[in-house]
């Protein structure tokens, strides 16, 4: 700046540098990427006011991908291997898909099939043909099949014709394998035709003889006639009270053929007489009366009831009824007044501290109490003579304090019983009668 006073007085200072104007990045080195290599550039900055480089960094170009190139598969055969289609680059000449080996498929038979057929002396041939390819042809050999033996059926020689034996021959070709033979005729066999001898009323036939194995008849039987019944007759007989009877009847005795049936006869009513009575009846059991039949002899009898009576007679207790004197049958009600056997209840003496009681009567029958026992109350502990002792024969005085505790036992029940509760007063008592009982019996004694 310059002094206004001055010209020549100028003062200076620095001035700071303006900063660098960054340009748009530019590639520098590039090198181009392949689809088997990566490429690169340097990415640089210039200042476009001064042209300074301001930064310089290096990239990566990523790998070009491949171009697919496909590499033809082989299809497998019977016999030999196959290969799977592939892929590679046609740039690069990469390998993308490896391929595969595809195994031989073997042949795929089909049916035999015959070609010339086997008969039973000679042998065919047959063959099959592969599916995979029919140019694949297999043939073997049909072993001969031999003959095929089938029976001939002979025939059994009869009693008047030849027979012929079992022979074989191939079923297939007809060849007689084995020849048959002829069977002589065996003649007849004769068996007896049992005859049937003649009855009443059908005829009968006598033997003949047959042959057992053809069934020719050899010699005829011929018929006998009929016998006709033989009659019999039976005679009736009457019935009776004990046996039945029955009407007359007549029969075949040969073949036993009935011409008159016999029916029976029920046997007829008895004839009893008017009764016998064998025992009388009785007040207690009944009597007997048996009634006879006068043509046999056989009876029944009955029984009548006892005499009809009242009771009469007898005494009722309290446990049992009176008995009749005519039947000895019970009868009647019981009489609870009428004690017939009786027990006396004991006395019991009451003691110092139990209840006792007079003595009483009792039915010993029904248990009822005919004298009821007077209660006797218990008699308690007793001090008539006033120093402080039972006078059933116990005492004890002890001192307590102020007070006595006397243990009296009675003499009738050997109980003991504690008496508390003495005032003091009644201590000085009992010293007082003691040298009182005392005095007297030193007097006593003197």
């Amino acid at each position: 700046r310059v002094c206004a006073n001055d010209a020549s007085h100028v003062e200076t200072r620095p001035i700071a540098k303006l900063g660098h104007t960054p340009g748009e990045p530019v590639r520098e080195n590039e090198t181009a990427a392949t689809c088997s290599a990566e490429g690169s550039y340097d990415e640089v900055v210039y200042c476009t006011v001064c042209g300074e480089e301001l930064s310089r960094e290096t990239k990566t170009i990523e790998k070009l991908p491949h171009t697919e190139e496909a590499i033809p598969g082989k299809a497998a055969t019977c016999t030999e291997t196959g290969l799977t289609d592939g892929v590679k680059c046609s740039v690069c000449d990469e390998i993308l898909v490896a391929q595969e080996v595809i195994p031989a498929t073997g042949h795929d038979w089909g049916e035999w099939t015959v070609v010339t057929p086997a008969t039973c002396e000679e042998a065919g041939e047959e063959q099959r043909v592969c599916a995979n390819d029919a140019s694949h042809i297999e043939t073997q050999a049909i072993p001969a099949t031999g003959h095929t033996e089938e029976t001939i059926p002979g025939k059994a020689a009869s009693c008047t014709e030849t027979g012929l034996t079992d022979g074989v021959k191939c079923s297939v070709c007809g060849e007689i394998l084995v020849a048959q033979e002829v069977i002589p005729a065996t003649g007849h066999t004769e068996e007896i035709i049992p005859g049937k001898a003649a009855t009443c009323t059908e005829t009968g036939l006598t033997d003949g003889v047959k042959c057992a194995v053809c069934g020719e008849i050899l010699v005829a039987q011929e018929v006998i006639p009929a016998t006709g019944h033989t009659v019999v007759t039976v005679p009736g007989k009457e019935p009776t009270c004990t046996t039945m009877g029955w009407t007359e009847s007549s029969y075949c005795s040969v073949c036993g053929e009935v011409f008159v049936e016999k029916q029976d006869l029920p046997m007829v009513p008895h004839t009893y007489d008017g009764g016998k009575v064998i025992q009388e009846a009785t007040y207690t059991q009944g009597g007997i009366i048996r009634y006879t039949c006068e043509v046999c002899g056989t009876y029944y009898e009955i029984e009548t009831a006892p005499l009809a009576h009242e009771h009469t007679g007898g005494e009722a207790t309290c446990c049992q009824l009176a008995v009749c004197e005519l039947c000895g049958q019970s009868y009647g009600e019981y009489d609870p007044n009428n004690h017939v056997h009786t027990v006396a209840i004991p006395e019991k003496k009451p003691t110092c501290t139990e209840d006792g009681h007079t003595g009483g009567l009792q039915c010993a029958d029904c248990g009822a109490i005919l004298e009821e026992p007077t209660v006797l109350p218990a008699t308690g502990h007793e001090d008539l003579d006033g120093d402080g002792k039972c006078d059933h024969d116990g005492v004890s005085v002890v001192p307590d304090g102020g007070y006595t505790f006397e243990t009296f036992r009675c003499k009738m029940c050997a109980k003991y019983e504690a008496n508390k509760d003495i005032p003091f007063v009644g201590f000085i008592y009992t010293i007082v009668h003691f040298f009182v009982h005392l005095a007297h019996y030193i007097g006593y004694l003197t």
